[in-house]
């Protein structure tokens, strides 16, 4: 889910993958050739407390796009440029795949009711920068928003679902009413392309990050902005991070950022001051719903949960990839805690890749 002159060698690595994939030149292999995916306790607290209860299959490429519900009953899963399906979390069975010819999406967003979709066809040149916006019980076309000038690369529905925040390699930030078209602000947050956003709970404060890498060692403009997304003026920036900004998440108190570059950061939004800094990189980070724990994915399959109040490392859901061959082949895309926090949903990619979503129930 980039303008980038130069790329870290995880990004390089994905994307290395991913053209793999898109020139046919590695087939992908039976899912025999993938490594167990059993989940692991081997950490500080070595009590099994929770299990794996869906294996969920049925995507042809990388699953980058995991979101549950407002009840925890309906898991949503995308591919880029691929199918979007809508699973049934009581019975684990698919419930509904959207035409991928009719809602064409490389980016998407959906209301936390799944009423909702939000979705930029970055398949087609002429339409990436366009957003649309569909009524998923009707299947129609509400509307068609325009405002960027080139491919947008994030969108992000706020927790009522009213409103809508685009992010582009324009530079800017649009703030949308969704249920009424309306653009409502634009921000100009940096002065490298945007590649990551996050709404407060209460969708009063817009987080954003960018950056660009100059050469292999060095990144412009890795900051993160905090706005006011009703008045538009900044609140303060975090600086701390010295590579493009690749994710941004919020709890849900409100008062607790992480941001995801070469290094997963944890901030105090009230203070701005850095609070913690978790070792590497991730490819995909979820806070649980009540505030005290982080899980993160990261290219080397590993899926992790920390406390997000200490920093510590609590126990290790799916141990690292150890065979060379895997390593870059298979690694976790996404990752969403359900809102009840009773369930992980977990996404894979790569070439070796039998994209499927693992779902996991317990105390974490």
């Amino acid at each position: 889910m980039k303008n980038l002159k130069q790329l870290s060698w995880k990004n390089a690595l994905a994307l290395a993958v991913m053209a793999t994939i898109a020139t046919g030149a590695i087939a992908k292999l039976p899912s025999t050739a993938q490594p167990s995916t059993q989940p692991s306790s081997t950490t500080a607290n070595s009590k099994r407390d929770f299990e794996p209860i869906y294996n969920l299959s049925g995507h042809n490429s990388d699953v980058t796009f995991l979101t549950f519900n407002t009840n925890s009953q309906i898991l949503v899963s995308h591919s880029p440029g691929g199918a979007l399906k809508l699973w049934n979390l009581k019975t684990g069975k698919l419930l509904r795949t959207l035409n991928e010819k009719i809602y064409a999406a490389g980016v998407v967003a959906i209301t936390p009711d799944t009423q909702t979709l939000v979705t930029v066809d970055r398949k087609a040149q002429d339409n990436d920068k366009t957003i649309k916006v569909w009524n998923l019980k009707t299947n129609k076309l509400l509307r068609t928003l325009n405002g960027h000038s080139q491919p947008v690369n994030h969108l992000e529905i706020s927790a009522d679902g009213q409103t809508l925040v685009s992010a582009s390699n324009d530079k800017k930030v649009l703030v949308w009413n969704l249920k009424t078209g309306k653009r409502l602000q634009t921000i100009n947050p940096q002065s490298t392309p945007i590649r990551s956003i996050a709404l407060s709970p209460n969708s009063q404060i817009l987080a954003t990050g960018g950056g660009e890498y100059v050469d292999q060692n060095t990144s412009t403009d890795t900051s993160i902005q905090l706005w006011d997304i009703k008045t538009g003026k900044v609140l303060g920036t975090l600086e701390g991070q010295t590579s493009p900004i690749s994710s941004i998440a919020i709890a849900q108190d409100g008062q607790t950022l992480v941001s995801v570059a070469d290094s997963i950061k944890i901030w105090n939004l009230r203070t701005k001051q850095l609070l913690h800094t978790l070792p590497g990189g991730s490819a995909s980070i979820s806070i649980s719903p009540d505030g005290q724990k982080l899980v993160t994915a990261a290219w080397d399959h590993s899926v992790k949960l920390w406390n997000l109040r200490t920093g510590t490392l609590l126990k290790t859901l799916f141990e690292p990839s150890i065979n060379d061959q895997n390593l870059g082949r298979i690694y976790t895309t996404s990752i969403a805690f359900s809102p009840d926090g009773k369930m992980i949903a977990i996404g894979s990619g790569g070439v070796l890749s039998t994209f499927g979503i693992s779902v996991l129930r317990g105390s974490f």
